[in-house]
């Protein structure tokens, strides 16, 4: 969340509604569980950090084509048959989603994008404080009498 807010600030994001195929197999209270614990922290950090999170669902907006609005089960990339773009799956997914929060409809004429690239979230953005990367210095390493006090 800090890498999307450090370069889009004031933003408002708009996020595809989780849903877990694997999640509607279990029991009700289980479901939603497994479905929004992890994904209702992370909406609320975007909406505290950026101007506001708004939560999109996400039914057809990676089987519809953002060109032409024709709409075409596809696998991992999708082509039109109709207009011709190719775009991987979460591309248009992301491309409609976005349609559908600026303008409330899945709307034809938005153009898909040619580059695209995927930032993998890391939990430490350099080395791990206190690690030199080799075998661990004895500075670094805490006696048990330390990590209590800590």
């Amino acid at each position: 969340t800090r890498q999307v807010a450090d370069t889009f600030p004031d933003a408002t994001c708009y996020v595809g509604e989780p849903f877990n195929d694997a999640a509607q197999k279990m029991g009700r209270q289980q479901a939603q569980q497994v479905s929004q614990s992890c994904n209702a922290r992370i909406i609320f950090l975007l909406s505290y950090k950026l101007a506001g999170a708004d939560v999109i669902p996400e039914p057809y907006t990676s089987q519809t084509c953002p060109v032409c609005g024709n709409r075409s089960k596809q696998r991992r990339v999708y082509h039109c048959h109709v207009c011709g773009p190719h775009a991987a799956r979460d591309v248009v997914g992301c491309t409609n989603i976005l349609a559908l929060g600026q303008t409330g409809e899945l709307l034809a004429g938005r153009s898909v994008p040619n580059a695209v690239h995927f930032t993998h979230p890391s939990k430490y953005p350099g080395k791990v404080p206190g690690s030199s990367g080799g075998h661990p210095a004895r500075s670094s390493q805490l006696t048990l009498r330390e990590a209590r006090d800590f």
